[in-house]
């Protein structure tokens, strides 16, 4: 039997391994600043300035507004994890900085990081058809990760992270012995590869035309929702998010 684990361990779990990265890495930034651009200052006992120096340091340098906000988040759980009180990258001069950059870079149009749009259903739509090509079961296995990510809400690094006893294999609407079974037999009996139809659009379309006009959430089998979400054209087996 394993022993248990130390308060300090646990403790250490609550942030995730990116999370731990992230501060690992700017809290290592803010150690050589103090030693090369703070005579040699000890960082644990760095004061507020110092904080927002290493901040308007990192801006020089061509960081982002939204980069700067992780290392000021950073600084927070060093000197958290360091006992220091007050802690000086909590304090209203720091918060300050940080926030002052933001709305300086909104007033001046200074371009920051490029945010990316939501998906929108015609274009999940568009990406779905776009495997069409790919050899049935790679395109049926992209076509199911993308759209369990885009109703799930779940990020693709939490499907690809997925095991073997995360599924539950035998119950639910969307069992994986009843949706592998679907897609064997969709795979057998179909032509998985045929050419989409192009339809000409001659007037303007609406949401309502990409949206399937059923509710997905009522589907009482795999099979059935199987249907309802991956089958653009059954006769052909073509899968398809959306219809």
């Amino acid at each position: 039997m394993e022993g248990t684990p130390t308060k300090q361990t646990i403790q250490a779990s609550f942030r995730g391994a990116s999370t731990r990265r992230t501060y690992a890495t700017y809290q290592k930034q803010f150690e050589a600043f103090c030693a090369t651009h703070k005579q040699g200052t000890d960082p644990v006992t760095a004061s507020t300035e110092d904080c927002t120096d290493f901040f308007h340091h990192l801006y020089s340098l061509g960081r982002k507004a939204r980069t700067i906000d992780s290392a000021k988040t950073a600084l927070v759980a060093y000197f958290k994890d360091n006992n220091v009180e007050p802690n000086p990258a909590q304090a209203s001069e720091s918060k300050q900085y940080v926030v002052g950059l933001q709305k300086y870079n909104r007033q001046n149009n200074v371009d920051d990081e490029t945010k990316a749009h939501p998906l929108t259903i015609h274009e999940l739509s568009t990406l779905m058809n776009g495997f069409a090509s790919l050899n049935p079961f790679l395109g049926a296995l992209y076509r199911f990760m993308l759209s369990c990510c885009y109703l799930g809400c779940f990020r693709m690094g939490e499907m690809l992270a997925l095991k073997w006893n995360d599924v539950a294999l035998g119950s639910g609407a969307f069992s994986a012995d009843s949706i592998a079974a679907s897609v064997v037999k969709l795979l057998r009996d179909g032509n998985a590869l045929a050419k989409i139809p192009q339809v000409a659009i001659t007037r303007q379309t609406t949401i309502q035309e990409f949206a399937v006009p059923r509710a997905i959430p009522t589907a009482r089998s795999g099979k059935e929702a199987w249907d309802q979400w991956f089958s653009a054209d059954p006769k052909v087996g073509l899968y398809c998010a959306l219809k």
